[in-house]
């Protein structure tokens, strides 16, 4: 047995101006699903959901089924809790949302989708869809459960090839917008994800996927004592190495939302948003800089003027990359030797 410690979302849009969350400490086992979790807490005190569909929640950062094992998911999360619906911006009744939006983006489809089809990707997709981070700056995102319909009827059916690339390539919120779900969903299945890369090959839209910032254990020759670092996409040897070099490892969970580099040349602002989003968690977070892949440096420091205007907050984040940040640990001091100097963010180390 093990003790949870968890704040559960309530709103009611008829009374209630903001949310608020009731706090309980629950015993759970191995067994425990999170439905059954939900099911303890409203035997004590009943609020809105709707038990005869499948339940699907936010539990701190990551969106998950309740059927899933609440160890399991101690063991990523920790065992304090926040739980919430997947759209606490459509929320009615606590954990009872409005989906219209959701099902007005099937509608597209409805030429080429039987009832049992339609129904099918109704009831199945909702989860894949409120996890996306691009709602939380788009919302006219038609959505990922569009993009597996779009591919489904693509594969069953090539003739169709250019009618449904109409529906998902628009201008305004199209498959340019799609983030990876990798780091949003629990146990997220890698096939969705490779479906939808295919999908961009079939309509001819780049799209770069986020890649992990994998920095190896070293000796350290020059510690950052006393710094409190935050990193973009880090793997558990970065955090390793950052803590060994003496500094305070921040963890921020939009670390890994994917920033949608590719939509630089289109929609610059939406990548920009994004970006600047982790930008402030790290700086909200008391990150003294932040550790970034050598091919990230262009956009957190070469474009932080940018990314402020963006997102109307003034950052002025020190970024290093991972070359620059090896270096110092093996002993380079020399600033202008580290390409320092040709920062737009000053890095103030030595």
């Amino acid at each position: 047995m093990t003790k949870l410690y968890i704040e559960l979302f309530h709103f009611d849009k008829n009374t209630d101006y903001l949310p608020y969350y009731k706090k309980y400490t629950l015993k759970v086992n191995e067994q425990t699903t999170v439905n059954d979790i939900l099911d303890q807490m409203y035997s004590k005190e009943p609020f809105g959901i709707d038990k005869s569909k499948t339940i699907n929640v936010k539990i701190n950062h990551l969106y998950t089924n309740a059927n899933a094992n609440v160890y399991e998911l101690v063991d990523v999360l920790g065992k304090d809790w926040k739980i919430e619906p997947i759209s606490t911006y459509r929320a009615v009744k606590d954990f009872i949302i409005d989906n219209s939006d959701y099902i007005s983006k099937i509608i597209p489809f409805k030429n080429y989708l039987n009832y049992s089809q339609k129904q099918n990707y109704v009831d199945n997709y909702e989860l894949f869809y409120y996890a996306s981070n691009t709602l939380n700056f788009n919302r006219d995102y038609i959505g990922d459960h569009a993009l597996y319909i779009a591919y489904d009827l693509i594969k069953e059916n090539p003739s169709l090839k250019e009618d449904i690339l109409d529906i998902i390539c628009d201008a305004n919120g199209g498959i340019s917008y799609h983030t990876s779900l990798e780091n949003r969903v629990y146990k997220y299945c890698e096939d969705k994800e490779t479906k939808i890369k295919e999908l961009f090959e079939i309509a001819k839209v780049e799209y770069k996927a986020p890649k992990y910032l994998d920095i190896n254990d070293m000796n350290i020759f020059q510690k950052f004592d006393n710094f409190n670092i935050a990193t973009y996409m880090p793997t558990s040897s970065t955090k390793q190495l950052i803590k060994k070099s003496g500094a305070k490892y921040i963890n921020i969970a939009t670390a890994y939302n994917d920033i949608a580099v590719c939509n630089l040349k289109t929609n610059p602002k939406f990548s920009l948003k994004l970006a600047g989003e982790f930008l402030l968690d790290a700086m909200d977070n008391n990150a003294d800089l932040v550790i970034v892949a050598d091919e990230f440096l262009s956009i957190f420091d070469g474009m932080q003027r940018e990314i402020e205007n963006a997102v109307g907050r003034e950052t002025r984040m020190p970024i290093l990359t991972k070359t620059e940040f090896t270096k110092i640990l093996g002993g380079t001091k020399n600033a202008k030797t580290l390409g320092l100097d040709k920062h737009k963010v000053a890095v103030g180390l030595f």
